[in-house]
């Protein structure tokens, strides 16, 4: 009965620290800002798709058109949990 228990619970922890890695994650540049839903469009430059991410409202008066950037999104939604502004736009 101990062994099983230990089987188990050694399959609980090794799912709970590989769920990360299945966060879906958009890359590319800023397409455009809409400051009004807290949002912006990430295209994807290879393929060309976009992909209209909500981000926290701070993040949308330091972001630029053109910026190129990292967003980790919550799972199941187009809300950004992480945000990382790789490449910034000059003007």
């Amino acid at each position: 009965m101990n062994k099983l228990r230990v089987l188990f619970l050694s399959s609980v922890l090794a799912l709970g620290l590989s769920l990360p890695c299945f966060a879906d994650q958009v890359q590319g540049f800023i397409e455009s800002i809409d400051s009004s839903n807290n949002s912006v469009l990430i295209k994807d430059p290879l393929s060309g798709a976009g992909k209209t991410v909500h981000v926290h409202p701070k993040v949308i008066s330091e972001v630029k058109k053109g910026s190129v950037v990292k967003a980790t999104l919550k799972s199941g939604s187009d809300h950004a949990d992480t945000f990382e502004v790789l490449v910034t736009r000059k003007k």
